[in-house]
């Protein structure tokens, strides 16, 4: 008779009819999900003051983004918008425009301008 513990289970068995994720799909997933975890952080940075803590996470966000999506993206757009604000609050307002501009000229390449 044939005995299974849990121990030999997958934690996270397949979906039946899914296609298995290779190795480069799961890196990109967990890349994007971990950017998520810093947009969330470095917005918690921004709103407590902590300026310099949401500089540092809005800029490993849009690195991990721009890894991921490539060039053009609303995720990448996000990013450099709280890496702006970050600028902005540190008085560095070239920086700042510049960082909002990327963001806004690439949502216009996105979704047109209005």
């Amino acid at each position: 008779e044939l005995q299974v513990s849990q121990q030999n289970l997958p934690s996270n068995p397949p979906t039946i009819g899914a296609k298995p994720k290779n190795k480069l799909e799961e890196v990109k997933e967990n890349n994007l999900e971990r950017a998520k975890e810093l947009v969330k952080a470095a917005q918690e940075f921004l709103d407590k003051g902590k300026y310099a803590e949401a500089k540092t996470k809005a800029k490993e966000a849009l690195w991990k983004r721009k890894t991921e999506l490539g060039k053009n993206h609303p995720e990448i757009a996000q990013s450099l918008n709280i890496l702006g604000e970050s600028y902005r609050e540190q008085a560095k307002y070239q920086k700042a425009l510049k960082t909002h501009q990327k963001a806004y000229e690439m949502r216009k390449i996105l979704f047109g301008e209005k």
